[in-house]
């Protein structure tokens, strides 16, 4: 056990009086008298313990906030964030998510856009030799902080998965900063990477309307929890009304009710025909269409063709994709090893800097493959 000199008198050098309260404070972290996570005593307690004023216990706490070892919250107290001598040259990372719960799921065929996410994370990773912890999610909150503590985690990252914002704070107080995988604005106070879901809505409206769509829709799926999908609903429907354009185009939303462990190509595919059918089943039905996965893309210019329409004349299909290669359709792109690489670049300056927020805007690239028609044989719908 260290063992350090607490007769702090005053009316010693300032600068010595300071280093001795650090001395201390450190000394006493390490013998256990504060777990990772757990409050300080105050500084009125620590000035009359070591016998010196509170300015110099100011200065010394500041020193260990500087470092990373402490974090001050205002109107709580101060709190331990890591360990004396917790290196950060080499990052450990927590990921939570589905994925992160089950890792053989990602190894199924899919074109899911977390399941890409989740492999390029973990492939940029090791490339940098990052050590990435997976976190499996339980079925309910709060999440077994010790247990994630004890990890002795840099950082956490969701991939996909939505946390309580009482969760984010408990674990900012012990120490872990939190990236978000997408914007929650019930979230404040938290870095994100902002997938850019409004812009990505707003684009594809422009897109169609200025083609002269009036009747439009959006495949998308729905796994597990509706917030996700319902967002994206909202997103689509206000891209339209924010422009004006809402009284004089008709607007469809299907959203294929899918658990993750069941999204596969191929059940993507045979949902995604169903939802196409009924559309151009519709008294009004859809000029174009946006998908949000290329097996959906795939099955709704199928169904297209049995109902003699022509894609890129009679109708309009875009989707979205990592690379504009990876699909026959005009894309929405971004690589997913860009995402890891911007992602994991984020992750490492909040554990450099974890008092200050990030927001990650991540805009995908429209490629135009002659699937968005520029002159569809379509009626003026009605409203919204």
């Amino acid at each position: 056990m260290a063992t350090v000199n607490t007769d702090f008198r005053r009316g010693s050098r300032g600068g010595e009086s300071v280093r001795r309260v650090r001395e201390f404070l450190i000394a006493e972290i390490e013998r256990g008298a504060v777990d990772v996570g757990g409050k300080l005593p105050s500084r009125s307690e620590v000035a009359k313990k070591c016998n010196v004023a509170l300015s110099t216990v100011t200065a010394a706490l500041k020193e260990l906030g500087s470092q990373g070892l402490v974090e001050f919250i205002p109107g709580k107290g101060i709190y331990l964030s890591k360990q004396p001598g917790h290196s950060v040259s080499t990052l450990t990372i927590g990921m939570i998510g589905w994925f992160a719960s089950h890792p053989e799921s990602a190894l199924l065929p899919c074109d899911d856009f977390w399941q890409a996410t989740f492999l390029s994370l973990t492939a940029e990773a090791q490339a940098r030799d990052i050590a990435l912890v997976l976190i499996p999610k339980t079925e309910r909150e709060p999440l077994q902080l010790d247990r994630i503590t004890s990890y002795r985690l840099d950082a956490m990252i969701s991939h996909c998965i939505e946390i309580r914002p009482q969760t984010v704070v408990a674990l900012r107080r012990r120490g872990i900063p939190f990236l978000m995988g997408d914007r929650h604005i019930e979230h404040t106070g938290v870095s994100y990477v902002d997938y850019d879901t409004v812009g990505d809505m707003g684009r594809v409206v422009e897109m169609f309307w200025s083609r002269g769509h009036r009747s439009m829709a959006c495949i998308t799926v729905r796994p597990n929890t509706s917030a996700t999908a319902e967002k994206w609903y909202k997103s689509f429907a206000w891209a339209l009304h924010e422009r004006g354009w809402a009284g004089n185009s008709r607007a469809y939303w299907r959203a294929l009710d899918l658990p993750r462990s069941e999204m596969t190509s191929a059940r993507l595919g045979e949902m995604g025909r169903r939802e196409a059918e009924a559309l151009f089943d519709l008294p009004d039905p859809p000029t174009a269409i946006y998908c949000r996965r290329v097996s959906i893309a795939e099955a709704a210019a199928e169904m297209a063709r049995e109902r003699g329409l022509s894609v890129g004349r009679d109708i309009s299909i875009l989707t979205e994709a990592a690379r504009a290669e990876d699909t026959r359709f005009s894309v929405l792109a971004q690589p997913y090893a860009e995402r890891a690489r911007v992602w994991l670049d984020a992750a490492a300056r909040i554990v450099n800097d974890p008092f200050e927020l990030r927001q990650v805007v991540l805009p995908k690239e429209f490629v135009d493959k002659g699937t968005v028609s520029m002159r569809p044989n379509i009626q003026e719908g009605g409203p919204v």
